[in-house]
């Protein structure tokens, strides 16, 4: 997203370039009839845009109703979430959408095998539906098959798909209605990722739970699952925390960039770059933002630059080319000349 409202997009196609092509693009592409976005969020294969007048507009993938129109018929182009205003922030995961409304209400759409749309049901739903339980939130986030919101006093609830305890509740139990994360308080941002969530905490600490197979979690274990938070070893001065798939991301005050994980997993179940504990990133400095996706990341800098990191075989990294970068390379196009 652009400073004057505009969206593009790179890597891997699925309808979520908001363009007509069938193709990966390894730079970034304008997406059609977007303006006046104030945040983007994009899914496994669909993106969502929060636009002017706190509505919502979606594109890409919509066999489960991700996109919010009332149908499930995949789209090239956004197209407006139905029934929906006052959003002030939204979150895109797998096959699920979930906007935070003004006054604190949370609601979902798409999917909901694993009760990741928090109303109680277990029927999916192409348009949105308000989560039960659930007032007082600041902040949301959509995992791969679960979701989570930051609420008052810095407690966190969550729902849907728990096998690996991402919900933080000390089971593994799927939940259709939302359940507070165990003995957390004090988070001021949360990100839920794959598997497993993560909390930002008063004082700059994170803390993490659910599958921690491939060092997620940042504990300096691997293959012990947390149903609980612990804390990432050896973070402070934390300022944001982004989880992925396999992998979370920290930004630190001062604009340095820690992770932990796994970048890049292979079909042989080995990796090829792992770390149990927080790792710098060899740059960027002067990173604002952070997202972490599937295998890569990617990092806002000072002055409009992005830069990117890890798997890159749909072009991902935006640099131009398909080769995985174990260091950030800049993304092409993006920057103070647009």
């Amino acid at each position: 997203m652009l400073v004057d409202g505009r969206v593009y997009c790179w890597g891997y196609y699925l309808g979520e370039f908001g363009v007509y092509s069938t193709t990966h693009s390894s730079t970034p592409v304008d997406v059609a009839g977007i303006s006046g976005a104030t945040a983007i969020s994009a899914g496994l294969s669909h993106t969502c845009a929060l636009v002017t007048a706190g509505r919502v507009n979606c594109w890409g993938g919509n066999d489960s109703g991700q996109l919010g129109d009332g149908s499930t018929t995949d789209r090239s182009t956004p197209v407006e979430v139905v029934s929906l205003s006052g959003a002030i922030a939204i979150s895109a995961g797998a096959f699920h959408t979930c906007a935070l409304l003004d006054g604190g209400l949370v609601s979902c759409w798409g999917s909901n095998r694993w009760g990741e749309l928090g109303h109680g049901l277990h029927a999916g739903s192409a348009t949105p539906v308000e989560i039960a339980g659930i007032s007082g939130a600041t902040a949301i986030s959509a995992g791969e098959y679960h979701t989570c919101a930051l609420v008052a006093d810095g407690r966190v609830s969550c729902w849907g798909n728990n096998s690996s305890g991402q919900l933080g509740d000390g089971s593994t139990r799927d939940r259709s209605t939302p359940v507070e994360v165990a003995g957390l308080r004090g988070a001021t941002a949360i990100s839920a990722g794959g598997r497993h969530t993560c909390a930002l905490l008063t004082g700059g600490k994170v803390e993490c739970w659910g599958r921690n197979r491939w060092g997620e979690l940042g504990d300096g274990s691997t293959y012990n699952n947390h149903r609980t938070p612990v804390e990432v070893a050896g973070l402070s001065g934390v300022a944001a925390v982004s989880a992925g798939e396999y992998h979370t991301c920290a930004l630190l005050t001062g604009g340095r960039v820690s992770c932990w994980g796994s970048i890049i997993p292979k079909s042989d179940g080995g990796f090829i770059q792992q770390s149990l504990t927080p790792v710098a990133v060899t740059d960027p400095s002067g990173a604002t933002t952070i997202s972490a996706g599937w295998s890569h990341t990617c990092a806002l800098l000072d002055g409009g630059r992005v830069s990117c990191w890890g798997w890159n075989n749909g072009g991902q990294l935006g640099d131009g080319s398909t080769a995985d970068s174990l260091t950030p390379v800049e993304v092409l196009g993006i920057g103070a000349e647009r």
